[in-house]
């Protein structure tokens, strides 16, 4: 039987190098039957770990989940954050925990190799060399908390069975949820809390929340520095020239001038990654207000028709 890892490095910005590839590493196990995964499978995962003491450290703060969430994920189809169907489990994760803001970022095509997480998956590989294993994967997951990863130990654990996250949640979510919420981007997904707070809570990060509100509540679109290496988002709403600033994914050489233009809508400015998006979103957001622009000038021609009409008597 074919066994399935997936698995997840957990860091704490505050206990980590530099290049932020050292943190605790949780790995699950899952048969071969499980291998057409989709997003759902990995969030159920996230509420496993978030629910795990030995996590705890990293995850909350004064017994609640720290707010602002960074996720990096490959380019597969099951976590890619440009698919429709993985922003709206993105959007389930992120009102379930409560998050202030959750961004979603993924390696470009080709270059997945640089997750960190792959450097821990050869380590845990090396150690399976040379050994027969028993159709267990209880056994696998033995063999693989032996040792630890960055001075931590390994957490593993073995799923026979599919697991629904957040069941008692109610995931439904609509297009004018994620136009009010979310900035969809190539490579990225940011979802943050509006200010209407009938349908969110208050900020827990209000510092933080207060620099982002210089872009309209997310982070700044990726931008290049003069060495040709990409500049942390943070440090370009601190520091730079905001007039100086590349528009979304103007840096990516697979989006055309041409193309790029046409991803920002013409009526107010909205930027979306794909065309399909473009017209899912004059579709329910212009047409919608057209519609309702035109009632309301019929209704004010109608009332001024009324006011002129003369009864004799």
């Amino acid at each position: 039987m074919k066994l399935i890892p997936f698995v997840y490095l957990t860091i704490d910005p505050t206990d980590s190098s530099n290049t932020l590839r050292t943190g605790k590493l949780s790995i699950f196990i899952r048969p071969e039957y499980f291998i057409g995964t989709s997003l759902e499978t990995h969030i159920a995962d996230l509420e496993s770990i978030v629910s795990n003491e030995e996590f705890f450290t990293i995850i909350k703060k004064d017994d609640e989940v720290k707010p602002i969430w960074i996720l990096l994920v490959d380019g597969g189809p099951d976590e890619n954050p440009k698919h429709m169907k993985n922003i709206i489990q993105y959007a389930h994760l992120f009102r379930a925990l409560n998050l202030d803001y959750l961004t979603v970022r993924t390696h470009a095509p080709g270059q997945s190799a640089y997750n960190p997480v792959e450097r821990d998956m050869t380590s845990l590989s090396a150690k399976l060399a040379s050994i027969t294993l028993p159709f267990s994967g209880k056994r696998l997951c033995d063999i693989w908390r032996r040792d630890d990863i960055h001075g931590k130990p390994v957490t593993v654990k073995y799923i026979d069975k599919e697991i629904i996250p957040f069941n008692e949640f109610d995931s439904s979510t609509s297009w004018e949820w994620i136009e009010n919420h979310a900035q969809i981007c190539r490579y990225s997904l940011d979802i943050k809390k509006c200010k209407n707070r009938e349908c969110c809570s208050e900020n827990r990060a209000t510092d933080a929340m207060l620099l982002l509100d210089e872009n309209d509540g997310f982070l700044f679109p990726i931008t290049k520095g003069k060495d040709g290496h990409f500049i942390n988002p943070i440090h370009t709403l601190q520091y730079y020239d905001k007039l100086k600033i590349l528009l979304y994914d103007r840096c990516c050489p697979s989006i055309s001038q041409e193309l790029h233009q046409q991803l920002y809508c013409n009526i107010c400015g909205k930027y979306f990654p794909t065309l399909k998006f473009m017209k899912e979103h004059k579709r329910n957001v212009h047409s919608k207000r057209h519609s309702q622009n035109n009632k309301q000038l019929k209704r004010t021609h109608n009332e001024t028709e009324l006011e002129c009409v003369v009864i004799p008597f």
